[in-house]
C-alpha cells in the first residue's frame, strides 16, 4: 500500500501533544509508521506540505550520498553511491542527469572528470554548478581519497577544474551554501575520525578564506544547512559528532546542546553564531537529513537518529518539523512525512518558470535500501 494512504492527518491546530496522544498503526501498510508524538511536547499542525510522488523509479539508478541542484530550468542529479547496483560494480557514480519536470530524465554524462564520488557538496553559483569536495574513487586506478577540489560547469557535461587543492582540508559529508554572493563551506569528516568545525568563504570558488572568528558550534558531519534569502541568514542543525558514543536501542542519546540547537549564522554580525529556538524534549538529534527554507518557513525533514541502531520507520526522526524564524517557534507535522522514512537523500527548493516554489526530495536510503524515487511538495495556504 502507498505510504501516503497510510498517513493519517488529524486537525490539531494550536493543541499540545500529550503523553497519551498516540497514532494507531494501519493494518495492511508496508511496515510500521510513526506511532507517537508524545515525546515532542510541541504544538501539532495539520501539515501544510502537500506531497506527491513524481517518479517511482528514475533511470539514474538507486543511490545515496549524491547531490542535487536546481539550475537552468532543470533538476540535476550528480554522482553518489550505489552499492552493488551496477553490473560493472562501479558503485561510486560519476554520472550527471537532468530533468525539466522530475519525470523525464536525460543522461548528460556518465563519466564526469571528478570521478565517482559520494558525500560531496553541490551549489549553484555565478550561473554555474559547483562540485566541492567529497570522497572519490577512481574505478580504473582503484585510487580512493578524500577530496578538497572544486569543479564547475555551465552545462553539466563539460567540467572545469576550478581548484585542484583548496586551502581547506579534504572532507566528505560537509555542507555548502550560497549566501550574499559568496559560497560558504562548513564542517565535514576527514579520515573517518576527524569531525571538522571550520568555516570558509569564497567569492569566486577559487580563492578561499577561513572565517577564523566563526568556528562552528561543535565539529560535525552529515548535518544540514539552509539559507533565508530574505536576509542571508544561514541556519545549521544536527549532524553526527565525536566524543560521546550513541545510546543503546530504546535509550536516549547523550544530551549535547550544540547539536540539538538550531543555529543561525550571519557573517556581518558579532558574534556570528546565535542559538535559536529549541523546544522542550525536541527530537532534533538527527543526521544525514535536510532542512530547507520555503516561503519564509524552515522545514526539518526526515533523517537518521544519531545512533546507527535506531533508524526505522517508527523513529521520531521520521516526523517533519516546521520552524518560524519570526516567532522563533517550532511545530511538529501531525502527518509525519509524505515521502517516508529515509536518510542520505538529496533535497532542493525549485522555483521554475515563475511558478510557486516546490520542495523536492530525491533518492536516499530507506529501510529497504537505496532508492531512485522523486517526490515534491507544495506549501498549502489556508
Amino acid at each position: 500500500m502507498d505510504i501516503q494512504m497510510c498517513l493519517k492527518k488529524t486537525k490539531k491546530l494550536g493543541a499540545i501533544i500529550l503523553v497519551a496522544s498516540f497514532f494507531l498503526l494501519s493494518t495492511g501498510c508496508d511496515g510500521p509508521l510513526f506511532q507517537s508524538y508524545s515525546q515532542f511536547e510541541l504544538p501539532a499542525y495539520d501539515g501544510d506540505l502537500s506531497w506527491s510522488l513524481v517518479k517511482g523509479d528514475a533511470p539514474w539508478s538507486n543511490r545515496y550520498d549524491h547531490a542535487v541542484v536546481a539550475f537552468d530550468d532543470n533538476l540535476w542529479v550528480l554522482g553518489g553511491y550505489s552499492p552493488g547496483n551496477r553490473g560493472n560494480n562501479d558503485s561510486y557514480m560519476e554520472d550527471v542527469w537532468k530533468s525539466p519536470d522530475g519525470i523525464t530524465w536525460s543522461l548528460v554524462t556518465d563519466n564526469a572528470p571528478w570521478h565517482g564520488r559520494r558525500g560531496h557538496a553541490a551549489v549553484v553559483f555565478n550561473n554555474a554548478i559547483y562540485i566541492i569536495g567529497g570522497f572519490q574513487v577512481n574505478e580504473s586506478s582503484g585510487m580512493r581519497s578524500y577530496c578538497n577540489d572544486v569543479w564547475s560547469s555551465t552545462d553539466g557535461e563539460n567540467w572545469t577544474p576550478v581548484l585542484p587543492s583548496a586551502p581547506w582540508s579534504a572532507r566528505m559529508n560537509h555542507s555548502v551554501v550560497e549566501s550574499g554572493g559568496k559560497i560558504y563551506l562548513m564542517g565535514g569528516l576527514y579520515n573517518g575520525v576527524n569531525y571538522l568545525d571550520d568555516v570558509w568563504e569564497s567569492s569566486d570558488g577559487s580563492t578561499w578564506s577561513e572565517v577564523t572568528d566563526a568556528t562552528m558550534p561543535g565539529g560535525r558531519v552529515a548535518f544540514a544547512l539552509t539559507v533565508d534569502k530574505s536576509n542571508n541568514n544561514i541556519y545549521l542543525l544536527g549532524g553526527s559528532y565525536a566524543g560521546a558514543p550513541p545510546a543503546a536501542y530504546g535509550s536516549s542519546d547523550p544530551s549535547v546542546t550544540n547539536w540539538e540547537n538550531l543555529w543561525q549564522f550571519n557573517p556581518t554580525r558579532t558574534p556570528k553564531w546565535e542559538a535559536k529556538g529549541k523546544p522542550e524534549n525536541y527530537s532534533g538529534m538527527r543526521s544525514e537529513f535536510s532542512i530547507e527554507m520555503l516561503e519564509g518557513t524552515l522545514y526539518l525533514l526526515a533523517g537518521k537518529a544519531n545512533s546507527s541502531y535506531r533508524f526505522s520507520m517508527s523513529d521520531a526522526t521520521y516526523a517533519t518539523h516546521q520552524y518560524n524564524p519570526i516567532t522563533d517557534s517550532w511545530k511538529v507535522d501531525s502527518a509525519g512525512s509524505g515521502f517516508g522514512a529515509r536518510y542520505s537523500y538529496a533535497s532542493v527548493v525549485w522555483k521554475k518558470n515563475l511558478q510557486e516554489p516546490e520542495l523536492w526530495v530525491l533518492g536516499g536510503l530507506s529501510d529497504s535500501g537505496p532508492t531512485s524515487d522523486v517526490w515534491k511538495a507544495i506549501q498549502e495556504t489556508e
